[in-house]
């Protein structure tokens, strides 16, 4: 199992790329800009259930709590904050 794990891991950008491609041609814009934010979590490992604001560099649960206390529990992503 940890080796399939480690297999899939590594070849995973390859993949989420060649997923962007095949939505390209088919002109599929909004799977391609999820295979993108897929993409984006994968590299950031987390969860695609996970705050986008967890992608901020040195950004941990308790800044996270911070950031949804401070602005009334609105903010839920990076765009919105």
């Amino acid at each position: 199992y940890k080796e399939d794990l480690n297999y899939m891991l590594s070849r995973a950008n390859s993949l989420v790329d060649a997923m962007i491609s095949v939505c390209k041609h088919q002109e599929a814009l909004k799977t391609a800009l999820n295979c993108i934010q897929f993409g984006q979590y994968v590299t950031q490992a987390c969860w695609t259930k996970d705050s986008t604001l967890m992608q901020l560099p040195h950004f941990t649960e308790k800044e996270l709590k911070h950031a949804l206390d401070g602005k009334k529990n609105t903010t839920k992503t990076i765009d919105k904050y």
